[in-house]
């Protein structure tokens, strides 16, 4: 969501767009009364008036930074971004100062998807993987996206999981909370394993358990489905490098990662 405030001062005469409606960049929201808007008319009816290019351009320019539009004696706030305007925070009338916010406007392009799935077909997801989904308002148009996230926790009560999908362009009147169904091609099933929560080792937004014995470590990357303080349940990130029976370091896997990453000299 991008927060548009005011670079100038004056008053709103008129709100030109309402809340809901679409808007790109240099669409008009507000029609205003404001000294630096007669300013710049004037700049720029003197720069046309005289042919001088330059200065021509030079009032473009600031007509650009400031964000408004200056035509046949009206003036204009216009939009910086586009999106849907979330909320109008001024209105007719309003006085407004340099910095002070003006509108919400949110970029329908970067929204995501959630899906709640049954905590029994947990073990059927990871991230990467296909699904489609349409929403309720219009179930005939389906979008196709992939997975990106997988909560890693269970709703108590419910008893679902929240997956997450890469952001898809959606309609620009689509509502916030809109009802969404959706499917995921869960393909071949892999095992979820439980293992202590002491053996996950984090690094860069990822996490792995330390498999192997301290001879021949091998640093398997792995998803939480589930957790509590002292089982975590996991999921090879490629799967078959983790199956039930393989040995992992419980306790002392940050030594080993360190070990296999050189950090203590690669010995």
């Amino acid at each position: 969501m991008k927060n548009q405030s005011a670079n100038t001062q004056g008053r709103i005469i008129s709100v030109l767009k309402k809340e809901g409606d679409f808007v790109t960049p240099g669409t008009p929201i507000f029609m205003v009364n404001d000294a630096e808007c007669e300013s710049l008319a004037e700049e720029k009816a003197l720069a046309q008036k005289n042919g001088v290019q330059d200065l021509i351009d030079a009032a473009n320019q600031r007509e650009k930074e400031l964000g408004v539009k200056v035509v046949s004696g009206q003036y204009e706030i216009v939009s910086l971004y586009s999106g849907v305007i979330l909320q109008n925070l001024v209105s007719a009338g309003t006085v407004y100062n340099p910095g002070q916010q003006l509108v919400n406007i949110l970029d329908m392009r970067k929204l995501t998807v959630e899906l709640d799935f049954a905590e029994k077909y947990v073990s059927d997801l990871h991230r990467g993987q296909k699904a489609t989904f349409q929403l309720a308002s219009d179930s005939k148009t389906s979008y196709s996206s992939i997975i990106d996230t997988i909560v890693p926790t269970i709703d108590p009560n419910q008893r679902t999981t929240i997956v997450r999908l890469r952001p898809v362009a959606l309609p620009p009147d689509v509502n916030l909370s809109e009802l969404v169904y959706g499917i995921v091609q869960t393909g071949e099933n892999q095992s979820i394993l439980k293992v202590p929560s002491t053996s996950l080792v984090f690094n860069r937004d990822k996490q792995y358990v330390m498999k192997g014995d301290e001879k021949n470590p091998i640093a398997v990357e792995v998803q939480v489905v589930n957790e509590t303080d002292e089982l975590s349940s996991v999921r090879s990130v490629n799967p078959g490098e983790l199956k039930e029976g393989d040995m992992v370091a419980s306790d002392g896997g940050i030594y080993l990662w360190a070990k296999i990453n050189g950090i203590y000299g690669g010995s």
